[in-house]
């Protein structure tokens, strides 16, 4: 994290990734965006700070071959802040949240906890020992807009209000039931009930659209260096998009600059 103050509470401040062969997730994020992996202090599992032009932007973190076997794919996380990661988990759970992973210290440098929403989504809570920015937004090759699918977007709505504060307004123009979620008076991401068409296997989850300054080149960079792309790149009203996975078929999306928020 990069030295200003702490983010405030219910901000989306940093995102990483849980990847089955960490070597290969550096070489293809260096290919796609252009960032440099830098070994982070031990303090457990192995974990690396991807960074661009000398700032942090997001982590990597190795799976365990336990993990792995038990067939847990590799996957994009994303945190919101918390004074006090420990109460606010503690209140997920009072709102129907399950613990994924409860509180525990990260290498001296704060502490973190996952968890599952009343609907099923895993999201990641993190607090600060001590000072420490937000990974930048919105700028070429960083997060831009985390984005919550949902089977229940009502019920989410009302546990994600009340948990972090967060506002939700409805967005009429999408296809689809939309909320975007404001924190402090600006739009940083949203949540959005899953198409019915969708195979039922496929479960809620949060994704990450990623800024980049050429949404088509960026896609046939994935394609050469081993990824897929699922669908895109179309024209949306916020810029064209991609729905893409990188060669260990971790999920994520693509959208160009500047960041849809």
């Amino acid at each position: 994290m990069t030295d200003a103050p702490n983010p405030a509470p219910g901000t989306f401040c940093w995102v990483d990734i849980a990847a089955h062969d960490a070597e290969r997730a550096q070489a293809f994020y260096k290919t796609l965006f252009g960032w440099d992996a830098v070994k982070a202090p031990d303090g457990g599992l192995p974990y690396w700070m991807f960074e661009k032009g000398g700032r942090q932007v997001a982590g990597l973190g190795q799976m365990t071959p336990e993990m792995i076997g038990q067939g847990i794919p590799s996957v994009w996380n994303v945190y919101v802040y918390s004074n006090d990661v420990d109460a606010t988990l503690a209140k997920a759970e009072s709102l129907g949240a399950t613990t994924i992973v409860p509180a525990m210290d990260a290498g001296g440098q704060g502490r973190l906890a996952f968890f599952a929403d009343p609907a099923g989504a895993v999201l990641a809570l993190w607090q600060n020992f001590g000072e420490g920015g937000a990974a930048p937004s919105g700028e070429d090759g960083t997060m831009c807009w985390p984005e919550l699918a949902t089977r229940d977007l009502a019920s989410v709505e009302s546990f994600y209000s009340e948990l972090f504060g967060w506002k939700l307004t409805e967005q009429s123009e999408s296809p689809m039931p939309y909320r975007r979620i404001g924190v402090g008076g600006n739009d940083v991401g949203g949540m959005m009930q899953m198409n019915e068409d969708l195979p039922a296997e496929v479960p809620p989850h949060w994704k990450m659209y990623f800024s980049v300054a050429d949404v088509h080149q960026s896609v046939e960079t994935i394609k050469a260096a081993g990824g897929k792309v699922h669908f895109g790149p179309y024209e949306t009203p916020f810029g064209p998009i991609a729905a893409v996975e990188d060669d260990q078929g971790t999920n994520f999306s693509l959208t160009a600059v500047p960041s849809r928020g």
